[in-house]
């Protein structure tokens, strides 16, 4: 039996597609219920490379709680995991998942109902969100340090079940205040550094995130990436995110 690659994320990991309950597009398993067919994505190029079947239990426009959620219940499940890869998001998501909805929560953020969510949604959420900002947990070292214990969270649940595992971020704000928090704080030094491509994910402190990396040879967002608007990896820069994850396993494998 092939081993399982189990991976999670927002859209970078997702991709803006439906998918079934194994995580592949629904435009490849059923395509009557998927009008908008995408490119194949980062875990599918890598699933190829690694020769294991793909779990992607990511979901777009999603926020890391979610992400942890998602992929600390499937693994629970899956039996016979070679690797598994959180790429985290942006940690001023907020998730609510009980009703499927994710907000950006930060004090730059005037309106983060703005375009999408349904009225009733709203209506449900505003008194929730108020309290929120009420009790200064929008801030952004709250923000970061939610993700940061998850980030951790995640780490030590694959070391203790010795599962194989790899993190690393999307993307993220960039932000001299969030620097200066994660450098201050404990649960920043216990995380094992050689298992987070990218870490400490900000560039002021010798870090990065995906975004960064497609930057270095594509910085004027026209080969790696779907438009100079749509800053989502196109099919190249899915591959090329495969290609540096593969080469990043190798290195913690051999």
């Amino acid at each position: 039996m092939r081993k399982k690659l189990v991976v999670a994320g927002d859209s970078w990991t997702a991709g803006v597609t439906a998918r079934d309950k194994t995580g592949r597009p629904l435009f490849i398993t059923n395509p009557t219920k998927n009008i908008n067919p995408e490119f194949k994505l980062w875990p599918e190029y890598l699933g190829d490379m690694l020769d294991m079947d793909v779990v992607n239990v990511g979901r777009g426009g999603v926020g890391n709680e979610f992400i942890y959620n998602n992929i600390v219940d499937k693994l629970s499940s899956v039996k016979n995991v070679g690797l598994t890869i959180a790429m985290w998001s942006d940690h001023t998501r907020w998730d609510f998942k009980q009703i499927s909805a994710t907000l950006r929560i930060d004090p730059s953020v005037e309106d983060p109902f703005e375009g999408w969510l349904s009225q009733s949604l709203i209506n449900h959420l505003k008194p929730i969100v108020d309290v929120i900002k009420s009790r200064n947990m929008t801030t952004t070292e709250y923000n970061f340090l939610r993700s940061l214990r998850w980030f951790n969270a995640f780490q030590n649940y694959c070391e203790s079940n010795k599962i194989p595992y790899m993190q690393c971020s999307a993307f993220n704000t960039t932000s001299n205040d969030i620097v200066s928090q994660i450098i201050d704080h404990p649960v920043f030094y216990n995380m094992k550094e050689d298992h987070f491509y990218g870490w400490p994910m900000f560039h002021q402190i010798g870090g990065f995130n995906m975004s960064d990396k497609l930057n270095e040879i594509d910085p004027d967002m026209t080969k790696l990436r779907v438009s100079d608007e749509d800053s989502h990896p196109n099919t190249e820069g899915h591959k090329y995110i495969s290609e540096v994850l593969y080469d990043e396993y190798k290195k913690i494998s051999s």
